[in-house]
């Protein structure tokens, strides 16, 4: 079992009553809750270990679920700050045009130079973060650096330009003055 794929869907907040439910923050707030029965993994340092969702509601900034294995508040207080994982093999299907984000991480990135014009290898993909108006990839630039990218369309002309990410000219979303080593 040491070999799985986990991927972060969220983390734990602070417990919420006395009958051992939990605040539940996802990465992606805009996922579907945790359906009856499934199957969470709540990291502690190394070491992750299993949670069978009993109950899952949405609240307003938060969700909120209980598990089999959680009884209390004392016990749901120990999981606070813990992030959680799920099994890559329980992801739904994408469709055509969709991707996880944890498929592109260690792709190449290229630049258009210009519109319709050649382009250039700037580096890879190193990860993703939320800002709330979009999330951003981060590219680890062949210099050593970073490059943040908006993930909209002006940014963004091809997930998957012959297996690398494609981005549009940098005068088309990045600030203006901003050059590429």
């Amino acid at each position: 079992m040491a070999d799985r794929e986990l991927i972060q869907t969220g983390t734990f907040g602070r417990a919420h009553g006395v009958r051992g439910e939990i605040r539940y923050f996802p990465v992606n707030p805009g996922s579907d809750l945790f359906e009856v029965g499934s199957r969470v993994f709540a990291r502690r340092g190394d070491q992750d270990f299993p949670l069978t969702v009993a109950r899952a509601r949405r609240a307003n900034k938060f969700d909120i679920v209980q598990f089999d294995e959680v009884a209390d508040r004392d016990e749901a207080e120990a999981l606070t700050n813990l992030e959680v994982f799920v099994d890559a093999e329980v992801l739904p299907e994408l469709e055509e045009d969709e991707f996880y984000q944890k498929d592109l991480v260690e792709r190449e990135v290229l630049i258009l130079l210009a519109e319709e014009g050649p382009s250039r290898s700037i580096g890879e993909v190193g990860g993703f973060f939320e800002t709330g108006a979009n999330d951003v990839m981060v590219v680890h630039m062949s210099d050593g650096s970073k490059l943040f990218v908006p993930m909209i369309e002006d940014a963004v002309a091809d997930l998957d330009h012959d297996g690398a990410v494609l981005l549009q000219p940098l005068d088309h979303w990045a600030p203006e003055g901003t050059e590429l080593p």
